[in-house]
């Protein structure tokens, strides 16, 4: 995914294991004020997990076949309730994009 998108930097940090909470990856992310853009990449059911809690919900609400992606928007700082899904796509959705 790295090279795909020309990314420069890469970090591997320990927030997204799944005994972490979503508020630790939340509060690194607003000690970053430097990154405009961020992917975030893990597994299920982490992922899911955090993407529920950023939009405000409750469990795991989002789920995430492998190779699935979905955009957030947020505004101001990262916290709980503080992102909009832009789009959620599954990985079949991804191929036919491709094709």
């Amino acid at each position: 995914m790295a090279e795909t998108l020309g990314v420069e930097r890469m970090e591997t940090l320990d927030l997204m294991i799944p005994d972490r909470h979503p508020g630790d990856l939340a509060a690194w992310l607003n000690e970053r004020s430097d990154l405009a853009t961020v992917a975030v990449v893990g597994h299920e059911p982490h992922v899911g997990e955090l993407v529920t809690w950023l939009v405000g919900g409750k469990g795991s609400a989002f789920e995430f076949k492998k190779g699935g992606v979905c955009l957030l928007r947020i505004d101001d700082k990262v916290d709980a309730g503080s992102a909009v899904v832009q789009w959620h796509m599954t990985p079949a959705q991804l191929r036919a994009l491709a094709d």
